[in-house]
């Protein structure tokens, strides 16, 4: 059962069976911010449970788990539409991530990934494979891998390692 709750100034909703926090789209920065000012900077790791995937409780539809700010090690469940769920003590941890200085390291590495994607010719995108089916229909597809000789050379490798055993 969720119950409203006044969180750093901002109304959120605490489920009273397992404490956990459901922060609006607009409400999770806020707590989070609020949380890392009065946070410890000690670790901020979370603990490894088995994973379970949770219904939004405003629509219902299935919610995506993602590593908040992608480094921190902290597993929440989002919706899309409509907002993110903390499981108990999962504020707390973010709080901690971020009064360590992990914002700011996280910020760091989306920059050097961009870069590095940056960097990559064309041909050595991971799309660039991709690219010269699209559009086309699965038989056309197929008959043009068929006359690709690079295609024709990989299609023979697997087959020599099948026939060999070598997986």
């Amino acid at each position: 059962m969720l119950v409203h709750e006044n969180l750093a100034g901002t109304t959120v909703d605490r489920c009273t069976t397992c404490e956990g926090i459901w922060l609006d789209a607009a409400e999770l920065e806020g707590a989070v911010q609020a949380a890392s000012e009065s946070a410890e900077t000690g670790s901020a790791t979370a603990d490894w449970e088995a994973v379970t995937y949770l219904r939004c409780p405003h629509c219902g539809a299935m919610m995506g788990r993602k590593n908040h700010l992608r480094v921190s090690g902290i597993i929440v469940d989002t919706c899309p539409k409509h907002g993110t769920w903390l499981d108990a003590g999962e504020l707390e941890r973010l709080g901690a991530f971020i009064a360590s200085g992990g914002g700011e390291r996280a910020q760091e590495a989306e920059a050097a990934l961009r870069q590095e994607r940056a960097k990559l010719t064309r041909s050595e995108r991971p799309s660039a494979h991709i690219e010269p089916y699209h559009g086309m229909r699965s038989q056309s597809i197929l008959r043009r891998m068929a006359e690709d000789p690079e295609y024709q050379e990989a299609l023979a490798a697997l087959g020599h390692l099948l026939r060999e055993g070598g997986f």
